[in-house]
C-alpha cells in the first residue's frame, strides 16, 4: 500500500501573499538554484516568521517526497 502524496496547499492557503512569497523564495534557493544550505528569515515581531517556517517545512516535504535519493524526512523544530 502506498502513502498518498503530501500536498502543502492547505498550509500555503493560510499564508498572506508576503508570507507565500517568502516561502517560495526560500524553496527556490534550497531546491532549485541549490545555492543555500541555510536560510535566515528576519522580520519585525508579529509578521509571521513561525508561519513562514511552517510553509517552508510543508513545501520542503512536498519537494523531497518525490526525490528517490531521500529515504526519510526528519524535522526538528526548536522553539
Amino acid at each position: 500500500m502506498t502513502t498518498p502524496a503530501f500536498s502543502a496547499a492547505q498550509v500555503m492557503a493560510g499564508l498572506t501573499p508576503f508570507q507565500r512569497n517568502t516561502v517560495e523564495h526560500v524553496i527556490d534557493r534550497f531546491h532549485r538554484s541549490k545555492d543555500a544550505s541555510r536560510f535566515l528569515v528576519a522580520d519585525e515581531t508579529g509578521l509571521g516568521k513561525t508561519i513562514v517556517a511552517r510553509g517552508v517545512i510543508a513545501r520542503t516535504i512536498e519537494e523531497l517526497q518525490h526525490d528517490d535519493s531521500v529515504d526519510r524526512i526528519d524535522i526538528v523544530y526548536v522553539g
